[in-house]
């Protein structure tokens, strides 16, 4: 399987990704697709991280292009960097949530903007195939090292307005945050305690998955032993972001996104939320209810980034816990802001998370499922079933695959960016019509898998 994917290029260290890779890949990156610097770099806590980011280094000066290590970091430091600092481009050694073994590149531009397939690394990736014809460059571009902690601290705690009596529990995962988070605590004076605090990367403790329940036991169990107010997880990363009620209770992405949208529209009524096709139509009713608009936008990371920073939207999300706001911040997605917006939203509301989840309609949500296919086949049987819907006479959303609206609810059924699945979620107002729309989406696929 290639490394190079929809947007991203991610594999497993020492067999599809080596060192040698990585210094071809940001040799290519920064000749090609950015062609001057300073070019940011960091990396994360994995083992297999520092082989990756010094090749990636030596790739980029190889190139003629200057060069700026901001070391170990979670990956929003490399976002800021290259954002604040207004550099033309970043290179991120992570492979986010995937195991240890894993690793990978995030390509970005100006404005932290990410490469999709589409708009750049397919390019990367042809030139990479033939890279034997390159003729390094006689001038090598020069090194540099920053530290933007402080810098980053500074401009995400400025203007802040939260109550120090919150009690809250942070989940860092044994990852890139741990010492952000304490930073953060410490300027803010937060009744905080951080679970799995120490960088070690051999995640002793799991990989946290913000939007997987199951890798948030720790989290709530402590919640609750600690008679907090609220639990927050971030990813290995810290990209990703999830929260646990005082309760115990998980919340899942989609009513993330709708909660953190309640104060921006207090403010600026009428505007756009940017969301993912999957979002919970509770989400979006209580959107439109609180005076905003919704737009949606394929699923992926980079699509949604790019629609984020092209667009006029204040907030964007997705409910695998990306999340990002150009609301007095970026745009891009940092799981340590949503942090701090969350907290500023509890102060302002002085309601539990329990009471303000209440105020969104209840109605029965799917996870995501996946269900094996051949890559070959996936698309395929995406437009087969698009055919057949509408041979039924049922309306279809072709944004991103198929997704149709039925009695109580809807569905959405699409082809995975980043595996040989396809992937479905329905919703619908009660038990028995989710029950009823699973089983007609089951033979929907069956039928157009036989075809």
């Amino acid at each position: 399987m290639s490394v190079f994917r929809a947007y991203d290029i991610r594999g497993i260290y020492g067999l599809t990704l080596d060192p040698l890779a990585a210094f071809k890949i940001s040799y290519v990156f920064s000749k090609y697709t950015i062609g001057r610097g300073p070019i940011f770099i960091g990396a994360d806590n994995r083992h297999n991280s520092m082989p990756l980011s010094l090749a990636s280094l030596s790739g980029i000066t190889a190139a003629g292009v200057d060069t700026i290590d901001i070391g170990m970091v979670p990956t929003p430091f490399l976002y800021f960097s290259v954002a604040h600092y207004r550099a033309p481009g970043g290179i991120m050694i992570t492979a986010s949530h995937n195991p240890p073994e894993y690793n990978g590149l995030k390509l970005v531009g100006e404005r932290a903007r990410p490469l999709t397939y589409e708009s750049g690394i397919a390019e990367v990736e042809k030139r990479v195939t033939r890279f034997d014809d390159e003729r390094l460059q006689e001038k090598i571009g020069t090194f540099a090292d920053k530290n933007v902690i402080e810098d980053y601290v500074d401009y995400i705690t400025r203007d802040t307005e939260i109550s120090r009596k919150i009690k809250v529990v942070f989940e860092a995962g044994n990852g890139t945050a741990g010492p952000v988070l304490r930073m953060i605590a410490e300027k803010l004076g937060l009744d905080a305690q951080i679970l799995h605090e120490v960088p070690d990367g051999n995640y002793p403790s799991g990989m946290v998955n913000p939007v997987k329940e199951e890798t948030l036991t720790n989290l709530k169990q402590r919640v609750i032993e600690s008679d907090a107010d609220i639990g927050m997880a971030v990813d290995v990363d810290a990209d990703r972001f999830g929260v646990v009620s005082g309760k115990g209770e998980w919340i899942p992405g989609d009513f993330v996104i709708g909660l953190l949208s309640l104060p921006i529209l207090k403010r600026l009524r009428g505007a756009t939320i940017l969301l993912d096709i999957r979002i919970s139509k509770s989400v979006v009713e209580f959107i439109r209810s609180q005076g905003g608009r919704v737009c949606f936008t394929k699923v992926g990371h980079s699509y949604i980034a790019n629609e984020m920073l092209d667009g006029d939207y204040p907030l964007g999300g997705e409910i695998s816990g990306h999340l990002y706001f150009k609301d007095r911040y970026y745009g891009y997605d940092d799981g340590m802001y949503c942090a701090i917006r969350m907290l500023e939203l509890l102060t302002a509301e002085g309601k539990s998370l329990e009471q303000l989840k209440d105020e969104f309609a209840r109605t029965f949500l799917s996870p995501e499922i996946r269900i094996e296919v051949p890559d070959e086949e996936k698309f395929k049987i995406v437009k087969r079933i698009e055919n057949a819907l509408r041979k039924s006479g049922i309306e279809v959303d072709t944004l991103d695959g198929v997704k149709a609206n039925v009695k109580g609810g809807w569905f959405s059924i699409r082809a995975s960016n980043t595996e040989p699945a396809l992937v479905m979620r329905m919703e619908d107002d009660t038990e028995e019509g989710l029950k009823q729309t699973t089983q007609f989406v089951d033979k929907l696929i069956r039928d157009s898998k036989s075809a």
